[in-house]
């Protein structure tokens, strides 16, 4: 009885062997990662197979086939295209080489990945013949090419907000922003440079009821009649501006060290600031309140009529020594946050202005004020959305000028992909039919 359940297990482990043998047929890699391009990427996979004793008869009937797994693949079908169909067994070299090709895409927002499976197909009645499941699936990785791993050489172009009326995008924001951290040594140091544009939050000042001279007329002879109004005045001010920033990175000790991720740093302020600013003054709700008589001859002060609504137009340059000023930096995979103060001293120099006719002059009057300045950069990765804000002041001396308020939402894109707006025509791939 032992001998003949031995001999019976026998022929099972035979048939076994012989009806339903396994392929050794895999992919050459389980895995692989590969980073997405804004041009056609043409990506090669190898398939590897061992087919042993199996007769070319046999191998006939079965052919092979790659099959993409829904489930767990994330990679949009519109994304990719394979360069295979099927292969019969006979035809299966040692090393089998297929292609897929990855589609250009300008917006990326992930990683994606992409799963295929090895399968079989018969043809005729044939052995029992199967894969070895364990090496049968290929996971590839698509990299997002514009996911920011490193902050330091951006550029950005996005809007600016207006929030005195709600939140409203407002004209064009753009900057540059070029970072070069400390040497690793204690005593190093590097810098910051900034160019940008940008418009200021407008500023509406109240005045309450002022009394104004709204018109003069003459009424014959030597007399003129002179009309006074009241009204609610109304002092709007918005200025753009185009900057250029400098700050050396000077190291703080330990709380510098580039293996953290926030770190502090010394950061003298440079600016020069170009501002072509606006005052704009209005009156509402005009009320005529009085009305006198007097001589049409010269009289000790001069009669000027008020207009209901004027824009006055400013040119300003304001030169800024923020001679103590830090930079606080936290980054890591998720986020960037970029914090800079300082204060100093600025030197604002402004078209003299004829009090009389309302007309700019060719010299310009130079005033100084000590100043404070803080400005903020928040930038996400994958999208490389950009929230930023600065505000300037002047402080102390009463004659100062309105604080400068800035709010800016933006994209960061890699200084290095910008070549790709100038690349000549000729030598941009156009995408298959």
């Amino acid at each position: 009885m032992k001998k003949l359940l031995i001999s019976f297990l026998t022929l099972i482990f035979y048939t076994s062997n012989v009806f339903c043998q396994l392929l050794d047929i895999r992919f050459e890699k389980e895995k692989d990662t590969i980073l997405r391009q804004e041009t056609i990427l043409v990506y090669p996979i190898s398939i590897i197979s061992e087919l042993g004793s199996i007769s070319k008869d046999e191998l006939k009937k079965f052919t092979l086939k790659i099959s993409v797994d829904e489930e767990k693949s994330d990679f949009p079908k519109s994304g990719y295209s394979i360069h295979f169909d099927t292969v019969s067994l006979e035809n299966l070299s040692k090393k089998y080489t297929l292609f897929i090709t990855i589609k250009s895409d300008s917006l990326q927002d992930r990683n994606r990945n992409l799963y295929l499976n090895l399968e079989l197909s018969k043809i005729d009645k044939p052995k029992l013949l199967s894969l070895n499941k364990k090496n049968s699936t290929f996971n590839l990785t698509i990299g997002c090419t514009k996911s920011l791993n490193k902050y330091n050489y951006l550029a950005y172009i996005g809007t600016n907000f207006d929030l005195v009326d709600g939140i409203k995008a407002k004209d064009l924001f753009f900057a540059t922003n070029n970072f070069v951290p400390p040497q690793l040594k204690k005593s190093g140091f590097g810098f910051n440079v900034t160019l940008y544009g940008n418009r200021t939050l407008s500023l509406n000042d109240n005045l309450g009821v002022v009394r104004y001279t709204s018109t003069i007329k003459p009424i014959g002879g030597d007399t003129i009649r002179i009309f006074k109004s009241e009204g609610t005045k109304t002092i709007n001010t918005v200025s753009d501006n185009l900057g250029a920033s400098f700050s050396p990175i000077i190291r703080i000790g330990k709380i510098s060290d580039p293996s953290r991720n926030t770190q502090l740093y010394l950061a003298p302020q440079f600016e020069f600031i170009f501002r072509r600013k606006k005052i704009t003054t209005s009156f509402t709700n005009i009320n005529l309140i009085d009305s006198s008589e007097i001589a049409n001859r010269p009289i000790s002060n001069t009669l000027i009529i008020t207009p209901e609504n004027e824009t006055i137009p400013l040119n300003i340059y304001d030169v800024y020594m923020g001679i103590f000023g830090l930079m606080l930096k936290h980054e890591n995979d998720n986020i960037s946050i970029r914090l800079q103060t300082s204060s100093g001293v600025t030197y604002t120099y402004t078209a003299k202005r004829n009090n009389q006719s309302n007309s700019l002059d060719s010299e310009y009057d130079r005033k100084w004020n000590f100043s404070c300045f803080v400005r903020a950069w928040i930038t996400e990765p994958s999208s490389g959305l950009t929230f930023g804000a600065e505000v300037t002041n002047n402080l102390f001396k009463k004659n100062s000028s309105l604080p400068y308020y800035n709010v800016t939402l933006s994209k960061a894109i890699k200084l290095s992909a910008l070549s790709a707006f100038f690349a000549p025509l000729t030598t941009r791939t156009s995408s298959p039919n």
